[in-house]
């Protein structure tokens, strides 16, 4: 049974890309992917999702950390602000 298997066949099934994709079908990823991350209680900015379609999605092309920060902007998908960690340390005067 094991000897039948084609492991590096199979191998290079699992980590062969998709074929590049059109800008609406990149938009469309990137909106489900944000969606999915939020949803999981996930960071879901530009640079996580950059990171989850580069590993899980293995889109090609892969969209900038910028372009993926504008598509969320034009979608709706960020609150406005910027948030940055305070360091419990820090004193506010």
């Amino acid at each position: 049974m094991w000897k039948d298997l084609d492991l590096e066949r199979m191998a290079e099934e699992e980590n062969t890309y998709s074929l590049p994709r059109s800008r609406n079908e990149i938009e469309e990823i990137v909106v489900f992917a944000r969606c999915e991350m939020h949803n999981k209680s996930q960071p879901c900015g530009a640079k996580a999702l950059w990171t989850r379609l580069n590993e899980h999605y293995h889109l090609r092309p892969l969209p900038s950390i910028r372009t993926i920060g504008r598509i969320l902007t034009d979608n709706g998908l960020t609150d406005g602000m910027r948030t940055r960690k305070r360091s419990q340390y820090s004193v506010r005067s």
